[in-house]
C-alpha cells in the first residue's frame, strides 16, 4: 500500500516539473543570460536610461550572436527625431551608470572574446582584451545614444553625452594646470607614456559650442557624417577607444589608441612646415569663471582612427590636445592631454582660419610664427 502511495507521489512530482519546463520553454523568453545594473520588475518597459552593460549571447537556433534584452529598443526613427539639433541639445544625463557600476558588472560578468593565452612574455598580455557593450540608452535631455563598445581601439562614430559618468575617472583626478603648448617644443611631448586622455566635459562643451558657433554664424550647417548608421554629426565628440580598468573602477584608454595616436600626432608635427601648416591652434576665449585655452587640432586618418564603415567625402576627422602640467610634478613637465575627436566639414580649415578662428601652430623648430 505504501508503495502504490510512493509511486504516486513520485508521479505527481514529474508531472509538475514537466508542466513547469514546458511553461518556461513555451513563454518566447530569451533562455540566455541578460546583465542589468538597474533589473526592471517590468519586462515589458521601454528602456529608459537601459545602462546594460552586457556581453554577446549566442542564439544557437539562428547561428548568430545577439547582443540584448527583450526590451522594447528606440527606432530608428526616433533616434533620428531626437537628433534634429544634436550639437546644441543639453548635457545633463545624471541617471547614467557610474564607473562604479560598470567595475562591478565587469567583475561579475564574462567577455565576449575568448581567453586565448599567448607564449609567456613580461611585456605581452597573457590574455585578449575583454570587450563589454553598453547598450542603447534614452539621456535625461531626451537624446538617444548608444550602443557602445568598451574594449576597441578606434573611436567609434557615435555621439555620446559629455558628462556620461562612466567617464569621470579619466578627468577628475589629478592637479592639472593648461599651458600654451607652443611655449614648449611641443614635437617632442607625444609620447605614448606622457599622453593622456582627459575628456573634461565642461572643457569639450566650450569647445563644440565655439565650433558650432563659428559654422552657424556664417551659414555653414553641419552634416550628419556619412556612416551606415549615422550615429553623429560634424561637431560631435565621437565615443572614444576605452576599456574597463584591470584592477579598479573606471575605464582607460587602450594602450595601442594611446601608441597610434601619439604616432600620428608626431608625424603630422613633423610634417608642420613653412607654408605647409598641419596642425593648427584653435583658442577658447576666458568668460566668466572660465580662462583662455589653447587647444591644438590635427587632421589624421579616419580609416586608422575611427570604425567609419566607408570612404567618407564630406569630412575630415580631427583630434584635439591640450598642454598642461601636473602640479604635483616637481620636474613640472609639460605633457600632452588628448581631448577627443570630430568630424568637421572638407575646406573647415580654410574656413575657419580665413575667418580668424584658428591660425596655424607656432613651432619652436621654426623660432617664429607660420
Amino acid at each position: 500500500m505504501r508503495l502504490h502511495i510512493f509511486e504516486g507521489s513520485l508521479f505527481l512530482l514529474v508531472a509538475i516539473l514537466l508542466d513547469g519546463v514546458r511553461t518556461a520553454g513555451n513563454s518566447g523568453q530569451n533562455d540566455s543570460p541578460e546583465y542589468r545594473l538597474f533589473p526592471s520588475s517590468n519586462q515589458q518597459q521601454s528602456r529608459t536610461y537601459a545602462s546594460l552593460f552586457y556581453s554577446p549571447t549566442s542564439d544557437s537556433s539562428a547561428g548568430s550572436t545577439q547582443y540584448g534584452s527583450s526590451e522594447t529598443i528606440p527606432s530608428t526613427q526616433q533616434v533620428q527625431t531626437a537628433r534634429l539639433h544634436p550639437i546644441s541639445r543639453p548635457q545633463q544625463s545624471n541617471a547614467l551608470p557610474s564607473d562604479k557600476e560598470l567595475f562591478d558588472t565587469v567583475e561579475q560578468q564574462g567577455t565576449s572574446e575568448p581567453d586565448q593565452r599567448h607564449s609567456p612574455s613580461f611585456y605581452e598580455r597573457k590574455s585578449q582584451p575583454q570587450r563589454y557593450e553598453i547598450a542603447q540608452f534614452v539621456a535625461s535631455d531626451g537624446g538617444v545614444y548608444g550602443p557602445y563598445t568598451l574594449g576597441g581601439d578606434r573611436f567609434q562614430t557615435k555621439a555620446y553625452p559629455l558628462d556620461i559618468p562612466l567617464l569621470s575617472s579619466l578627468y577628475q583626478h589629478g592637479r592639472w594646470r593648461p599651458i600654451m603648448f607652443e611655449r614648449y617644443y611641443w614635437q617632442g611631448m607625444f609620447l605614448p607614456q606622457s599622453l593622456y586622455y582627459r575628456p573634461d566635459p565642461v572643457l569639450l562643451k566650450r569647445l563644440q559650442e565655439r565650433i558650432e558657433m563659428q559654422f552657424f554664424s556664417h551659414g555653414w550647417r553641419l552634416e550628419p557624417v556619412d556612416t551606415k548608421e549615422g550615429g553623429v554629426w560634424q561637431g560631435e565628440f565621437l565615443w572614444p577607444p576605452v576599456r574597463p580598468r584591470t584592477f579598479k573602477t573606471g575605464v582607460q584608454i587602450s594602450l595601442r589608441a594611446k601608441e597610434q595616436m601619439a604616432g600620428a600626432a608626431v608625424w603630422e608635427s613633423s610634417q608642420h612646415k613653412l607654408g605647409v601648416p598641419r596642425v593648427w591652434t584653435i583658442t577658447l576665449p576666458a568668460g566668466g569663471r572660465q580662462s583662455e585655452r589653447h587647444i591644438m587640432m590635427s587632421s589624421v586618418d579616419p580609416a586608422r582612427f575611427t570604425d567609419l564603415d566607408k570612404f567618407n567625402g564630406k569630412s575630415d576627422f580631427w583630434l584635439f590636445h591640450e598642454a598642461m602640467t601636473d602640479v604635483l610634478d616637481a620636474r613640472n613637465r609639460p605633457r600632452m592631454i588628448l581631448l577627443g575627436g570630430m568630424f568637421l566639414p572638407k575646406g573647415a580649415v580654410g574656413f575657419l582660419q580665413q575667418h580668424g578662428y584658428i591660425r596655424p601652430a607656432f613651432s619652436r623648430t621654426f623660432g617664429r610664427p607660420l
